[in-house]
C-alpha cells in the first residue's frame, strides 16, 4: 500500500469516527482505486455507506470485503447491521450466527444478535444474548448501551435506566446512552430531562438523523398534550396487532354504540369528548411540526418527509378554512361541508410521514390525486356556485384516507 493510499485509509477511518461518512467515502474510494481487493477498505466503505442509510450499497461493500477475506469479522458484523437496517432480520441473524462461529467471544456480535432477536419478538433469547455480551466485555460502553436498548425495547424501564447510567459512567460522552436516557424520559413523561438528554446526544453526534428526530420529539413534548399523545402512542405500539387495531377502531365502535342514546345528555357529552380526543390525536402532530417549522434551528430537525407532510396539512387546512368561512358568511351549507371534507384530508396529510415506508409512496400518489380532485371541487364551487358530485368524492375519499393512514 502506497503512502497516499495508506493516508487516505487512515483519514477515511478518522472521518468515520467523527461522524462524517460522506467525506470518508470520497477518501476511501480514492484508496480503493489503488487497492480494489483490499478487504478492510471495502469494510470501511460499507461503514460509510451504511452511515448514510445506503443499505444496498453497504451490503455490496461488505460482500466484497468477505470475498477478499471470508474471515473478516468486521465485515460480517457490518453485513448483519445492513440487513437489519433494511428490516431483513432473518438474514441478519443468519450472518451473525456465521460470524459467531468465527469469533465466538466477540461481545459486539452477541450484542447485535440480541438486538435482532428483540426485533423478532424473541425477548428472552434477546436478553440472554445481550447479557452474555455484557459478561464478555462489561467495560465496553457500546455493549452496555446496547443492553440498555434491548431492555428499553422490552419495556423493562428501570433496568434500562440502570444500564444507561452504567454506560454513561463508563463514557460520559456516549451519544447513544444519552439518546436512550432521553427516550426513557419521554416514556416516563419527563420532557425536561428528555430535552436535555436529546440535545446532548445531538451535540455529540450532529450527523445522526435519529438524534435529530429524538430532539424534535422532545421539543414537541414540551406541550403537555403532545407528551401525553406520545405516551399513548408508545403504549399502543407495545400492544399485540389485534389489540392495536381494536384501539384504532374503538372511537368508531363507541360512536355506533351511543347512537341509540342520542336524546341523553350524558351520551352527547361523551360523544363530543370522543370526537374531540380523536381530532386532537390527529391534528396535534402536524400542528406541533408547524411550530417547529417556525424556528430556524428546529426546522432542520424535521426529516424531509415530515416537512412535506406538514406543508400538505397546512395547504389543505388553509383551503378548508377558506371554504368554511365562505359558507358561514353566505349561509350556505355546501362550502362548509367541503371545508369539513378538506379537513379530513388535512389530518391525513399531516400524518403521512408516520406511514410505513413501503406504503409511503402509495400515500403520496393518493394525496396528489386527492389534491387535484379537491382543487377541482373548490374551483367548481367558486366558478359555478356548486361542487356537485366532486363534493361527495372528496368527502368519501377523505374518510377512506383517514382509515388508510390509520392502518398503513
Amino acid at each position: 500500500m502506497t503512502d497516499v493510499t495508506e493516508t487516505a485509509q487512515h483519514r477515511g477511518r478518522a472521518l468515520l469516527d467523527l461522524g462524517r461518512p460522506a467525506e470518508a467515502e470520497r477518501l476511501i474510494r480514492q484508496a480503493l482505486s489503488a487497492r480494489p481487493d483490499d478487504a478492510e477498505l471495502h469494510h470501511l466503505m460499507g461503514r460509510a455507506l451504511l452511515a448514510q442509510e445506503r443499505c444496498d450499497e453497504a451490503i455490496e461493500s461488505s460482500r466484497r470485503a468477505l470475498a477478499s477475506d471470508p474471515q473478516h469479522v468486521g465485515a460480517m458484523y457490518l453485513l448483519a447491521c445492513a440487513h437489519a437496517a433494511e428490516g431483513d432480520n432473518d438474514r441478519a441473524r443468519h450472518v451473525v450466527d456465521g460470524a459467531l462461529q468465527v469469533a465466538p467471544e466477540a461481545a459486539a456480535l452477541h450484542s447485535l444478535k440480541g438486538a435482532i432477536l428483540a426485533r423478532q419478538g424473541f425477548t428472552e433469547a434477546a436478553l440472554t444474548s445481550v447479557e452474555h455480551a455484557r459478561g464478555l466485555d462489561p467495560e465496553d460502553p457500546d455493549v452496555v448501551a446496547h443492553h440498555a436498548a434491548v431492555l428499553y425495547d422490552l419495556r423493562r424501564n428501570p433496568e434500562a435506566a440502570a444500564a444507561v447510567a452504567d454506560a454513561l459512567a463508563l463514557d460520559p460522552d456516549h451519544a447513544e446512552a444519552h439518546r436512550l436516557r432521553g427516550l426513557l424520559a419521554l416514556r416516563g413523561g419527563g420532557s425536561k430531562v428528555a430535552l436535555e438528554a436529546s440535545r446532548q446526544a445531538l451535540r455529540l453526534d450532529p450527523t445522526d438523523p435519529n438524534y435529530r428526530h429524538d430532539l424534535a420529539m422532545a421539543m414537541k413534548a414540551r406541550n403537555p398534550l403532545y407528551a401525553l399523545l406520545y405516551r399513548v402512542g408508545d403504549w399502543q405500539s407495545s400492544l399485540p396487532g389485534a389489540a392495536r387495531y381494536a384501539f384504532i377502531l374503538a372511537p368508531f365502535v363507541l360512536n355506533r354504540a351511543l347512537r341509540p342514546f342520542d336524546d341523553h345528555l350524558w351520551a352527547r357529552v361523551l360523544l363530543v369528548l370522543v370526537v374531540g380526543a380523536v381530532l386532537v390525536m390527529w391534528a396535534l402532530e402536524p400542528l406541533m411540526n408547524t411550530v417547529l417549522l417556525c424556528s430556524r434551528f428546529a426546522r432542520r430537525l424535521l426529516p424531509r418527509d415530515a416537512t412535506l407532510a406538514t406543508y400538505g396539512f397546512l395547504a389543505y387546512l388553509a383551503t378548508a378554512a377558506g371554504c368554511a368561512v365562505t359558507g358561514l358568511v353566505s349561509g350556505r351549507g355546501e362550502p362548509v361541508l367541503l371545508g369539513a371534507a378538506l379537513g379530513l384530508w388535512a389530518m391525513s396529510a399531516g400524518q403521512a410521514h408516520t406511514i410505513r415506508p413501503r406504503l409511503r409512496r402509495l400515500a403520496v400518489v393518493l394525496h396528489l390525486v386527492g389534491g387535484l380532485v379537491a382543487l377541482a371541487a373548490v374551483l367548481s364551487l367558486a366558478l359555478t356556485g356548486t361542487a356537485g358530485a366532486l363534493l361527495t368524492v372528496v368527502l368519501v375519499a377523505g374518510i377512506a384516507m383517514l382509515w388508510f393512514t390509520s392502518f398503513a
